[in-house]
């Protein structure tokens, strides 16, 4: 597995595109104090999208949307990231994403299955609205 770390200067312009190449994928989110408890706040659920507001010096935010059984959206916010890594298997695969914060935190999006985008090129699961 190896590990991409992506620049704060790329981070809209990658999430935009993240979000266009997995939209519908499952993935499970996860997060990790700075003590190390880890606690799943979703499993397996579509991906609707994720942005980065990084305009603000102040307080940069990363979000990650999911579509939910009987919601919208649910949406996770990480306040003041620094640090986002993609982890690609040895196809080049994305396997997961991690989010670090200045509070200690690291932010896990992983994926049910990693599978090369192009494998599923024109697989879109249905948006329930």
């Amino acid at each position: 597995m190896s590990i991409r770390h992506i620049p704060r200067a790329e981070w809209k312009e990658f999430f935009d595109s993240f979000s266009r190449e997995h939209r519908g994928w499952l993935v499970t989110t996860q997060v990790s104090d700075a003590s190390g408890v880890s606690e799943v706040e979703a499993r397996e659920l579509p991906l609707a999208g994720i942005t980065a507001e990084t305009t603000d010096p102040g307080e940069p935010t990363i979000e990650v949307m999911l579509r939910a059984p009987h919601q919208a959206h649910l949406t996770h916010t990480i306040r003041n990231p620094f640090s986002v890594r993609l982890f690609e298997t040895e196809e080049h695969a994305h396997a997961a994403l991690s989010i670090e914060s200045l509070d200690g935190s690291i932010n896990t999006v992983s994926f049910r299955s990693a599978v090369p985008s192009e494998l599923v090129d024109g697989f879109m699961a249905p948006d329930p609205h």
